[in-house]
């Protein structure tokens, strides 16, 4: 069964001419139901990614990820517990949207 994400980063630093990557670009969606980060990084036969629950991840991990795309503040939102706060959905979606986010959704 897909679960629905919203798309947080979609952010590709690759040049116009560029091929195949493993770095770019990178790919940062949350799902406000399933409680759960998608990310993804590279093209072709670079691509990497997955999914994994807030409640596992381990953000020092993934600092240079969320420097990458600009993802700080999301990233600040689950360390100090923000993100779990929110229940209604109608809120997280107007986080988003004070964050400049634009509102689309993914399945994986």
């Amino acid at each position: 069964m897909k679960t629905e994400y919203y798309i947080i980063a979609n952010v590709d630093k690759r040049s116009a001419d560029s091929g195949n990557s493993a770095d770019w670009p990178k790919v940062l969606a949350y799902s406000f139901k399933a409680k759960k980060l998608y990310m993804s990084e590279g093209c072709g036969h670079g691509l990497v990614g997955g999914e994994i629950s807030i409640a596992n991840v381990k953000l020092a991990d993934w600092s240079e990820f969320f420097d990458d795309i600009d993802g700080k503040w999301f990233s600040d939102l689950i360390l100090n517990g923000s993100l779990s706060s929110i229940f209604d959905e109608s809120k997280f979606i107007e986080l988003l949207k004070n964050n400049n986010c634009t509102i689309e959704v993914m399945s994986y």
